[in-house]
């Protein structure tokens, strides 16, 4: 698609924001050793990434690897990590499924980390266990970057890293930001402290996902002229915002409130950027003269589809399968990850640099060079013309992993769209095939 990419002109800036979820960041770790790999390729530039719990360490070692080395840096450091975090010996094995038992039992345990048994317990695993790592969140973060080293990489002129925890004592949301000096080994293991499993990080700090999961608007609200913003804003997100069926089990419901309370904070920050990208369209908000302070940012969502993987490994991918360091799992959610970002890339491509691009017969010619066959366009005033209904913004987009083998990025991708100032919204859907768009359909409701 890189033809595409040249013909749609500017190179786009990007964030990217990681959502936590436990061991289920795997994940995010496969989808950002692609979108990292792919800059030169698709025609965009990482200006940002932002993460939360187990999306922020993700986003810490992608951020510091691109820095010190490039994308295959930042890929060799997000792989090697989820090896060392994978239990690998007979004694982490038992502690692994020991954990996972725990967490899945019928009754919310009360545990405070504060009380002499807890603090006994954490010091004799830390002492007696071969690998310290594996059970000591910061050994296993500081074998890769210290504080040092990140301190070292904040500069404003670097792309940001913002890390997102909660202020216990204020009841403030936190946003750890790189660029101000805040990053350190700290605010990520604040990011990723559980009150009922750790302490409070410097006597203040909870785990993210009280906050922000992951920090978005930041990315929007810290610089002060557009022209540091990004253009578009990736959501790694675990979480699953739709589900088939209705929970009934006491089980069911304890999962579904995890995930809804996970996207809460998510899709309040989302749904007010595309208010603002309708109130941009619509005039509504108008830049003052000189240095424009707004622009249209477009949000993506690369989606973990938590339907595929449990009927491939044959197991729930419930609240305490987010402790689950298997081996198996924790492969089988980094290789999503890459398929998942392999099967958007195009389809974002197509959106940018197609759909959105401001000449129609630009537009056709990018859809003759990206080699996009039987494109249907109902959405447009003109047969054919898919940029009549610029821009749009994405609302849902939903990721169908078809591959048979980890090599092959093959499945279709569905989208609903909505004009950004006008009533008019739709459907979409994109059929890859190694990885380009083989056939597509964009749709118009009737009834907008």
């Amino acid at each position: 698609m890189s033809n595409a990419g040249e013909a749609a002109g500017a190179n786009r800036q990007v964030a990217i924001a990681c959502q936590g979820g436990g061991s289920h960041a795997a994940f995010t770790a496969g989808a950002l050793s692609v979108l990292v790999r792919e800059q030169s390729a698709q025609n965009y530039t990482v200006i940002g990434l932002s993460g939360t719990s187990g999306g922020a360490i993700c986003a810490l070692l992608a951020w510091y690897g691109l820095l010190t080395g490039g994308p295959k840096r930042a890929t060799d450091l997000l792989k090697e990590f989820w090896q060392d975090a994978t239990a690998r010996l007979p004694w982490e094995h038992v502690w692994n499924a020991w954990t996972v038992a725990a967490a899945s039992l019928p009754f919310e345990a009360r545990l405070s980390p504060y009380t002499l048994p807890f603090a006994l317990l954490e010091a004799q695993l830390q002492f007696w266990a071969p690998r310290k790592e594996f059970v000591d969140l910061r050994a296993l973060i500081e074998r890769y970057v210290t504080t040092e080293q990140i301190a070292a990489l904040g500069n404003p002129e670097h792309p940001v890293l913002l890390v997102g925890a909660v202020d216990v004592l204020e009841g403030a949301f936190k946003a750890f930001n790189s660029a101000r000096g805040e990053m350190s080994v700290n605010a990520v293991l604040a990011s990723a402290a559980l009150p009922w499993l750790s302490r409070a990080v410097e006597d203040r700090y909870w785990d993210g996902l009280f906050s922000q999961n992951p920090p978005i608007r930041n990315f929007l609200l810290d610089p002060e002229y557009a022209h540091e913003k990004p253009d578009e804003i990736w959501v790694l997100q675990i979480n699953p915002q739709r589900r088939a069926a209705l929970p009934r089990s006491s089980g069911e419901i304890q999962d579904r409130r995890n995930e809804l309370s996970g996207n809460l904070s998510l899709n309040q920050e989302i749904a007010h950027i595309q208010a603002v990208n309708r109130w941009l369209a619509a005039g509504y908000m108008i830049n003052p003269p000189g240095m424009p302070r707004y622009k249209h940012v477009a949000v993506y969502r690369i989606e973990m589809d938590s339907e595929r993987l449990e009927a491939l490994l044959k197991q729930s991918l419930d609240v305490a399968s987010k402790l689950d360091r298997r081996q198996e799992l924790i492969q089988a959610l980094m290789a999503q990850g890459a398929m998942q970002a392999s099967l958007f890339l195009p389809v974002r491509h197509f959106v940018e640099a197609v759909w959105n691009q401001q000449n129609p017969a630009a537009a056709r010619q990018i859809v003759a060079a990206a080699q996009v066959a039987n494109l249907t366009a109902q959405a447009a005033r003109t047969p054919g013309d898919v940029s009549a209904q610029r821009p749009v913004n994405i609302e849902a987009v939903h990721i169908r992993d078809a591959s048979d083998s980890p090599e092959q990025a093959r499945g279709v991708v569905t989208l609903h769209w909505r004009h950004a100032a006008t009533p008019a919204r739709g459907d979409a859907s994109f059929t890859i095939e190694n990885g380009r768009i083989s056939a597509g359909t964009i749709v118009r409701d009737n009834q907008a």
